[in-house]
This record gives C-alpha cells, structure tokens and sequence, in this order.
C-alpha cells in the first residue's frame, strides 16, 4: 500500500470513527428521510504554512436510523461500482475565472496512470441503534486533504463542496453546499 492509500484510508477511519463516537438515539422520531446540517469548517496548515486540509463539520439525523452500511452490504445497490457503494457524496469544487469546476488528479495504479475527478465521497459505516425506537442524530466530521490536487496545475484560491447522505432505504437527504472557503496554497 502506497502513502496516498494509507492516507485516504485514514482519512476514511477518522471520518467513520467521528461519526460512530458523535452518535446518538433522538426521541423525537422524524421523517424517514435522513436531513444534514452544516456547522462549519477548520482549515490545518503544513509545516511550511499552506493551508493542507479542512476538515467540514456536519450534523444529520433519521427518523427510522437507518443511516450507514455493514460490511456485508456488498451486494447491489452498495456493491463496489454501483451508485451507491458510498452513502455520503462529498462533491469538491474550485472557483475557475470566477466559475465552479470539478477538478481531475492522476494517480498510479499497480500497472498505468489513472486520471479521475476529486471528489470525497465516502462509506459511512452501520449506525442504527438497537432497540425499538430507531431514530437517530449525530455529527460527521469529513476530512478533505488536498494532496489528491495536482497543484502544478490548479492553485484555486477558493472551494466550495457539495454534499448529501442517502440512507440504506436510498432516501436522499437534502443538499449541503457549503459557502466559498478561501485557501492559501
């Protein structure tokens, strides 16, 4: 495993961990549609004092808590390719001549050069607590590094992201987007 794997990994890990430690049963029940809120950001800087990753923080809650996939969940819908092998989408954007874009990095795989575009989309594990009432609400905080940027090619100055949760039933949550995010690069 190379260093850019172990660190998505563990960006990963973190982003499961939080989210199974900031977890909790809600009394008040709700819609069966999962709903995401935005609470803010923290940016961290490198040794050399650019900024190096953000760490987005979020809250959600689900009226039937339903919310995060098993490891046995590998069959479709969550099979590995399919639309929803992750459940929690983390769409990036950079500010371009003023406009949002979607920006491509290239990574090696064991035998050629991938080209794919950056995105943190990721697999929140099974959250759904035990018992009969079901209903749960929590905090996810998602770590974005930005290592997976080719910044020969894109410096932006700003980035926004775009995010939404989609629970086991394939219930959508509503649209988080975030507002511009100034970096130093």
């Amino acid at each position: 495993m190379n260093g850019l794997q172990l660190l998505k990994y563990t960006a990963i890990a973190l982003v499961t961990l939080t989210a199974l430690q900031s977890c909790s049963r809600s009394d008040d029940g709700g819609p069966p549609v999962p709903e995401l809120g935005y609470t803010g950001y923290s940016k961290f800087k490198n040794t050399a004092g650019k900024d190096s990753f953000v760490t987005l923080n979020l809250t959600f809650k689900d009226g039937d808590g339903d919310i995060g996939l098993s490891e046995s969940d590998s069959v479709p819908p969550y099979s590995y390719g399919s639309p929803f092998f992750n459940n929690l989408f983390v769409e990036f954007y950079v500010i371009e001549n003023g406009l949002p874009a979607k920006i491509t990095s290239q990574f090696i795989g064991p035998d050629t050069l991938y080209k794919d575009t950056v995105n943190f989309s990721q697999r929140i594990k099974y959250l759904t607590p035990e018992g009969k009432n079901k209903s749960i609400k929590g905090r996810i905080d998602v770590i974005t590094p930005f290592f997976l940027l080719d910044l020969a090619t894109y410096k932006p100055d700003s980035v926004y992201y775009e995010i939404t949760l989609v629970d086991r039933s394939l219930n959508r949550s509503n649209l988080i987007k975030t507002p511009l995010i100034m970096l130093d690069f």
